[in-house]
């Protein structure tokens, strides 16, 4: 299991997640691993106040709030980060699998600077 790497993981839920309760019982043990009942998580992490969810309407208006340094979401597997004019970082990592888009890719996310590095993997491939 990804949880496994003594990284600490951080989840909210999408749409189209549809073994939930088999992963909630699989990690409900796992301290590195915290999943949110939510479809959205605010949080604070290195200083920096993060808000997190599926959804990009949902991203765009916490963002526009102001309350949150940096907003992460997904759906849409779009790359993207783009930095608005209040200061908040709204950034969509996009998808590790390439399967919707065809460019998979995945963010690094630098919490003193408040800026995400995309990684775009342009040499992967699938083997059967």
């Amino acid at each position: 299991m990804v949880a496994h790497r003594e990284l600490k993981w951080i989840c909210v839920w999408g749409n189209n997640d549809g073994a939930k309760a088999q992963i909630v019982l699989e990690q409900k043990n796992n301290s590195d691993f915290d999943i949110s009942a939510e479809t959205f998580k605010g949080l604070e992490l290195e200083g920096k106040k993060l808000f997190l969810v599926h959804f990009p309407e949902l991203a765009m208006h916490a963002a526009l709030t102001g309350n949150y340094n940096t907003v992460f979401y997904g759906h849409d597997h779009q790359a993207k980060v783009e930095k608005l004019d209040n200061g908040t970082l709204l950034a969509n990592p996009g998808e590790l699998s390439g399967m919707a888009t065809g460019k998979p890719s995945f963010g690094i996310w630098d919490s003193e600077q408040n800026e995400m590095e995309l990684i775009y993997l342009k040499d992967f491939k699938v083997s059967a």
